[in-house]
């Protein structure tokens, strides 16, 4: 079973996956990427894919991230009212 701290700590590393994703690549990588290449043509499709694919990953960390708040709050409310409303059956065994 899956702990509230279970997901803060999933948060907390989509939160971090989402900046490293959106970082951009320094002076020197960019500069390898570049004359990695053969032509600009085939510099401009390369860097379109990467950006899509960086795009992509970003959106599936942020559903998901925003999946994992709606369920926190679902279970937290369920929990309130759970709390609540409880029964509680008196016994009377000794």
């Amino acid at each position: 079973m899956t702990t509230r701290a279970d997901l803060l700590t999933t948060i907390e590393k989509i939160e971090i996956d989402t900046t490293e994703t959106l970082r951009r690549p320094t002076i020197i990588q960019r500069l390898k990427f570049f004359l990695s290449q053969k032509t600009i043509a085939s510099w401009r499709a390369e860097s379109a894919k990467i950006k899509a694919a960086r795009d992509t990953k970003v959106k599936q960390l942020q559903t998901r991230r925003e999946n994992i708040n709606k369920a926190l709050k679902v279970w937290l409310d369920a929990g309130d009212v759970i709390g609540k409303y409880e029964i509680e059956e008196e016994t009377n065994e000794r």
